[in-house]
């Protein structure tokens, strides 16, 4: 896998047009399918990823006649780098102001992190939102907010800032151990994704290659965001919203089924559905199903 890849991923189509776009004092890269003048849609993707994971979901979308456009969020992928260790923070407010560019309310469809910043921008901004998608995200678990006292979460995220800026990224030796690290923890995705998502993820380096996500993202300052923010939050979101959650396990099967209801009947027009056979990538690996759900959505409020 040291080159280029022979053999996408299924239904996978390349970017229409790949450009950078000055946002909030960083350089966003942006990717998109679709018509200029069609109505915007933003892809926001989750931790560690980069907006090449919608090379599906942007062509399916460009199809229903919108303009999907991707980006990698700061920090990942050809993004800016990070200044800070308010990851989620800048995020949001890079979103925002993303949001704000357009000349008109946009679609939203984003996956894990991608999605809970997407339900903080529906709710910091309801009037620039048209509908949301969220791809098997509602927030992080209520057990997530289960943590030791914060003068010892702030400790341990100090001594892990220090050792992960001494040391720089992780090199290795070729992209086909970077597949298997991923594998390893995305245990779900299809192989021709991974192999798509590192080749698109990663760069060569001195002696191998490296992971494109800034290693500050995985320094994390501590802060007061709790579970009643989460709440507060999905209580002001006004616009219609579709929940695709996966039915297998995964990794962010933590949260049960009263749980998804109680975040779901927060919002004032929500939907959950549910995929067979899909984990925490569900839109990767069951596409067929996602897309389906996605359309008869759309076809619903927009």
């Amino acid at each position: 896998m040291s080159g280029e890849l022979t053999d996408g991923p299924p239904l996978a189509s390349p970017p229409d047009r790949a450009d950078f776009i000055a946002v909030n004092d960083t350089t966003l890269r942006t990717w998109e399918w679709g018509a200029v003048e069609a109505p915007p849609v933003l892809l926001v993707h989750g931790a560690f990823d980069h907006g090449r994971m919608f090379d599906s979901v942007g062509p399916f979308l460009a199809r229903l006649g919108y303009r999907a456009i991707a980006i990698d969020q700061r920090g990942h992928g050809d993004s800016g780098r990070l200044n800070s260790g308010n990851n989620f923070a800048i995020n949001f407010l890079d979103l925002c102001c993303l949001t704000r560019m357009f000349d008109k309310p946009i679609g939203l469809l984003a996956h894990s992190m991608g999605a809970s910043l997407c339900f903080s921008t529906c709710g910091a901004m309801p009037e620039l939102i048209r509908w949301c998608v969220s791809l098997d995200s509602l927030g992080p678990p209520s057990i997530a907010f289960e943590s030791p006292p914060i003068t010892e979460v702030a400790t341990m995220a100090f001594d892990y800032g220090i050792k992960t800026f001494g040391r720089g990224a992780r090199v290795f030796p070729d992209r086909d151990a970077m597949a298997a690290q991923r594998g390893a923890i995305n245990t779900r995705l299809p192989k021709p994704w991974l192999d798509h998502l590192v080749e698109h993820g990663s760069t060569e380096v001195e002696g191998g290659w490296t992971w494109k996500w800034d290693p500050a993202f995985n320094v994390g300052i501590p802060n007061g965001f709790r579970e009643e923010n989460i709440h507060a939050e999905l209580a002001r979101v006004t616009c219609p919203v579709l929940v695709l959650t996966g039915a297998e396990d995964d990794m962010w099967s933590e949260m049960g089924d009263d749980e998804i209801a109680f975040r779901i009947g927060l919002m004032a027009d929500a939907r959950q559905r549910s995929i067979d056979g899909g984990g925490h990538y569900l839109h990767l690996e069951q596409p067929d199903a996602v897309f389906a759900e996605i359309a008869a959505f759309l076809a619903e409020v927009d």
